[in-house]
């Protein structure tokens, strides 16, 4: 019992500890996917390009309102950033939408033709569905010209 209490409470340790660290990882690892440097970052958000380093490396944290601020710059959720929870951003949210699309055909503003279209070709083998993406890619260009 008290072996199981302890390794209960070691993983609890090692939660609190990844979660302390977790803002700096997501603030840096959301910079990087946008492809700015720590300088950028600091002068859209009103801060120096040290403070950017210290949130990163877990030295220092952000206000909320600075917190809130990288969140709009990195195009990326409050939340998620604050807490890892939740969405990360809008591509996550697009990306659902798309999903819940696919799923549901209801949701697809397609003409009867179309429909039917889609979901023959949807039964096609991959490799035909290449080739008839091909043909009909060729067939649209030679009209366009």
């Amino acid at each position: 019992m008290q072996q199981g209490l302890l390794m209960y409470f070691d993983k609890l340790s090692i939660a609190i500890l990844a979660s302390m660290k977790s803002i700096a990882i997501r603030i840096r690892e959301s910079r990087k996917l946008k492809k700015i440097s720590q300088k950028e970052l600091s002068e859209l958000i009103s801060v120096t390009a040290s403070a950017i380093s210290q949130y990163e490396t877990g030295q220092s944290e952000p206000s909320i309102k600075k917190l809130s601020k990288i969140a709009i710059a990195l195009d990326v959720s409050f939340e998620w950033l604050a807490t890892g929870r939740g969405e990360q951003g809008i591509e996550d949210f697009l990306q659902k939408l798309a999903d819940n699309y696919k799923k549901d055909k209801r949701l697809c503003l397609l003409d009867d033709d179309k429909s039917e279209w889609l979901e023959l070709y949807e039964k096609l083998p991959d490799d035909w569905q290449k080739k008839y993406k091909y043909v009909l890619k060729l067939t649209a260009d030679s009209l366009k010209q």
